[in-house]
C-alpha cells in the first residue's frame, strides 16, 4: 500500500482559487482518494508539488503538515494491524475504515461510557468504582484518544511503562489497572469493536510484591489512646474511630455504616453483627473483649439525629490524612492508614489464641485462605501470646 497527499486531484478551476487536499491510496495498482475531514482548502501557491506537502509560504504549514502526517499514519497503522491478523485489505476496506473511524468513539470514550453505566446501574462496589475511575484518569493522561485499531501489544506495554515510570506505581498497583484495561478490552471485543487477541496482555512481566501489612503493637495503641491532643486539633473523633477499628477490625468504610441495630447484647457482652460493604459477607465481632470500645460507642451514640453510631464521618482520604497527623503527634513512624487498625486487631486476636475460623468470621473474609495469610507468625504474635508470658525454668 502506498499513501500520498494530492492537491486538486481533478484539476478543477474555481472562482475562489482554493482546492481540496486528498490522500491517495494505492493497493496493487488500484487507487482511491480520501477526503480529509476538516482540512482547509488551499491556494496553489501554498502547495509544494515536489515535496507533496503544504509549502512554507503558508503561515501554518508546520501544523497542517503534521495533520497530514497523522492522517496517513492512522491508515498505515490500520493496514499493518490488519496484516498482523492475517487479513488482506482492499481499497474499499480502507475507505470504509477512514470514513467511519472519526465517527466511532475512542477506546477512552468507550471506557467512560461503561463507567457511567456501572454508576447508573450501581454494579460496582465503591473500591472497584474508585479503581475504574483512576484507571480512566491514567488512560487519558497516557493517551487522550486511543482508537480501537491502535490497541496492540506495543500499546499495552507502553501503558505499563507509563504507569511504572511516569506514575511511579509498583507491581500490585500497575496490575490492577492493567486488569481493568483487560476487562474493558474484552467488553470492546464483545461489542465487535476489536478482534479479541488472547495473548495481548502476555509478557508484561509485572512483579507483584508481597504485601507488607502494617500493624501497631499493643503499646503503640495505648500510646495513641493516652496521649494529650492539642486543643482545636480536630483529631479527637479521628483517634476514637481509629481506636475502635483496632478494637473491632472494621474498615473505616464499614465503621461509617454502623447503626444501633448492629449491636447485639449477649450473656458475655456486646457483639457487633453486620455485612461488609465490599463483599456483603457477614461479620460477628466480640466487641465486649475491649471495654474501651464500649466507652467509645457510648461517647458518640445519641449525640446526633443521624441513624449512624459515629456522626459527621469524613471520606477515607481525609481520614487517612488525619491519621498521619495523629501518628506524627504520637511519634509513631509507621505509615498509619485505616487498614492498620484492622491489621492490629487481627494480630491481637491471633496472639490471644483465637482460632482461624473465628478470626475469619470477625473479619468477614470470603475465603479462609485470606485469613491464613495473617497467621504468618511475627514478633508481636509471640510476645503477646500466652506462650510469651514468663520465663521457663530449667
Amino acid at each position: 500500500m502506498n499513501l500520498s497527499p494530492v492537491f486538486n486531484r481533478s484539476n478543477l478551476i474555481n472562482k475562489s482559487g482554493k482546492y481540496t487536499i486528498n490522500i491517495r491510496v494505492n493497493i496493487e495498482g488500484k487507487s482511491d482518494y480520501l477526503k480529509i475531514q476538516g482540512f482547509p482548502k488551499l491556494e496553489k501557491k501554498h502547495w509544494d508539488f515536489n515535496k507533496k506537502c503544504v509549502s512554507n509560504a503558508h503561515p501554518f504549514h508546520l501544523k497542517m503538515n503534521k495533520i497530514l502526517e497523522n492522517e496517513m499514519n492512522k491508515i498505515d497503522r490500520f493496514f499493518i494491524d490488519e496484516l498482523d491478523k492475517n487479513r488482506i485489505l482492499n481499497i474499499k476496506d480502507i475507505r470504509y475504515f477512514y470514513q467511519n473511524q472519526k465517527q466511532r468513539e475512542s477506546f477512552n470514550e468507550f471506557v467512560t461510557r461503561n463507567h457511567r453505566k456501572y454508576i447508573k446501574d450501581n454494579e460496582l462496589e465503591y473500591r472497584t468504582f474508585q479503581i475504574y475511575r483512576t484507571f480512566l484518569t491514567h488512560l487519558n493522561e497516557f493517551k487522550p484518544e486511543i482508537r480501537f485499531y491502535e490497541i496492540n501489544r506495543a500499546l499495552v506495554k507502553d501503558f505499563n511503562q507509563f504507569l511504572l515510570k511516569k506514575k511511579s506505581l509498583k507491581g500490585a498497583s500497575r496490575k490492577k489497572y492493567i486488569d481493568k484495561f483487560k476487562v474493558m478490552y474484552k467488553e470492546a471485543a464483545k461489542a465487535n469493536l476489536v478482534q479479541y487477541e488472547a495473548l495481548l496482555f502476555d509478557k508484561l512481566k509485572i512483579k507483584v510484591e508481597e504485601p507488607k501489612r502494617v500493624a501497631l503493637t499493643v503499646d503503640e495503641i495505648k500510646k495513641i489512646r493516652d496521649m494529650d491532643l492539642p486543643e482545636n486539633s480536630g483529631l479527637a473523633q479521628t483517634r476514637d474511630e481509629f481506636l475502635f477499628m483496632c478494637y473491632s477490625g472494621l474498615y473505616y468504610s464499614d465503621l461509617k455504616l454502623l447503626k444501633e441495630e448492629n449491636l447485639t447484647k449477649t450473656k458475655k457482652g456486646t457483639v457487633i453483627e453486620g455485612e461488609r460493604s465490599k463483599n456483603k459477607n457477614r461479620f460477628i465481632i466480640p466487641i465486649y473483649k475491649f471495654p474501651k470500645a464500649i466507652e467509645v460507642i457510648n461517647r458518640y451514640r445519641h449525640t446526633t439525629e443521624d441513624e449512624y453510631l459515629f456522626p459527621n464521618t469524613i471520606s477515607d482520604q481525609k481520614f487517612n490524612k488525619k491519621l498521619k497527623d495523629l501518628a506524627s503527634l504520637a511519634k509513631i513512624e509507621k505509615n498509619l492508614t485505616n487498614k492498620v487498625g484492622r491489621h492490629s486487631f487481627t494480630d491481637i486476636m491471633i496472639a490471644s489464641g483465637a482460632e482461624e475460623q473465628f478470626v475469619s468470621k470477625m473479619l468477614g473474609h470470603t475465603k479462609t485462605e485470606t485469613t491464613r495469610e495473617y497467621y504468618n507468625m511475627n514478633i508481636e504474635h509471640i510476645v503477646n501470646s500466652k506462650f510469651g508470658e514468663g520465663e521457663i525454668e530449667l
